[in-house]
């Protein structure tokens, strides 16, 4: 029960009179979001993107630096897009398919430019730019299956399973780490680029 100081009116109406702090509201990590955006770290990583930041805190997210014209490839993009629900899946080392009617929407909702900031949308939008507009519906959600299993593949290899599972380790010790940090566990078990053919060390 919550204590109103002296002449103040205890419940849920207003007071006078202030009372004290009970404490900031914490937000609790989610391991799911923690797989989530692990993944969409090191699949962009694997894709030639520099990260910036990674965040299971609202707003939770990964945000890469300005990226190089040749890593801008439509493809791509639908890839790291996708990285994301395919690392959770990989959490639990069972994939599952998303929902006919769930691809069929984000591929309208893109094409009408309905669509948001979603992982769903960036890939439809991504998908849509790689078919040309003139193309029927299906050609665009074909473009995002063969994207889904492609990221599906390259997040149930065990090197890149274990750099997802170790940034999810140090994001629920410290919910919000920078790029460097970031990369740094990533690069001891995938090649920056090499989804793009970039890597460093070629």
């Amino acid at each position: 029960m919550l204590e109103a100081p002296d002449g103040a009116v205890s419940g849920f109406g207003y007071t006078s009179t202030p009372g004290p702090p009970i404490g900031e509201i914490e937000h609790e990590v989610s391991e799911r979001v923690a797989w989530h955006e692990a993944a969409h770290a090191v699949v962009g990583y694997m894709a030639g993107w520099p990260i910036k930041s990674v965040s299971i805190l609202p707003p939770e997210r990964v945000e890469f630096s300005t990226l190089p014209a040749e890593a801008r490839d439509p493809h791509l993009r639908m890839v790291v897009a996708l990285a994301g629900g395919a690392g959770e899946d990989a959490r639990v080392s069972w994939f599952f398919d998303e929902p006919t009617e769930s691809v069929a929407d984000y591929v309208e909702r893109a094409f009408n430019f309905c669509g948001g900031n979603c992982d769903g949308c960036r890939a439809a939008l991504a998908a849509w730019q790689i078919v040309g507009v003139t193309s029927p519906s299906e050609a665009a959600e074909n473009q995002w299956r063969a994207a889904e299993t492609e990221v599906r593949r390259i997040c149930s290899q065990p090197h890149v399973r274990q750099a997802v599972a170790e940034l999810v380790g140090v994001l629920m010790a410290s919910p919000r780490i920078d790029g460097a940090k970031a990369e740094s566990i990533i690069t001891t078990h995938v090649k920056f680029g090499e989804l793009a053919g970039k890597e460093e060390n070629a």
